[in-house]
């Protein structure tokens, strides 16, 4: 596929700062999935534009082998719709390179992720904001999409 110009978009969600090492981001982030379903965050986003769960990836300290912070919530209107308590985040317009994740998750996105990661030097990435949108109904022919920020 090819990059595509993508809208700016508000957020409203948790998120944990954590490092691909020793297992360490797939703790964090099974921590903060658990998280988000046991404390209902997004039922508490009333305001929210839809039900996807997006998930992104940004403040990197370089790339994909140093620290990131990881953030799971949902699209608002808004910073004025972020409840309280809750974290903001604007993921920037840009550019991005849309990858559709099939098969069953959590491993699909797992080994989607760990193709993404050998292929990295051809991929041609910023590693300012990447970003998986989940729908709230996963069809089986498709998971999710991941969106990796580019260079023009």
């Amino acid at each position: 596929m090819k990059p595509l110009k993508r809208p700016s978009t508000t957020l409203a969600g948790i998120q944990v700062r954590t490092i691909n090492r020793n297992g360490q981001a797939l703790q964090d982030l099974s921590d903060l999935w658990r998280t988000f379903y046991e404390n209902q965050v997004q039922q508490q986003i009333t305001h929210r534009l839809n039900d996807d769960i997006w998930v992104v990836y940004h403040d990197y300290v370089s790339d994909h082998r140093d620290e990131y912070t990881a953030f799971i919530g949902c699209p608002v209107a808004g910073p004025s719709f972020i409840p309280a308590g809750l974290d903001a985040l604007t993921v920037a317009d840009g550019l991005f390179l849309p990858r559709a994740v099939q098969g069953h998750m959590p491993q699909a996105l797992m080994a989607e992720w760990e193709h993404i990661w050998q292929n990295d030097a051809q991929l041609n990435r910023t590693y300012h904001q990447d970003y998986e949108i989940h729908p709230p109904a996963p069809a089986e022919d498709l998971a999710c999409w991941i969106y990796l920020s580019v260079h023009a």
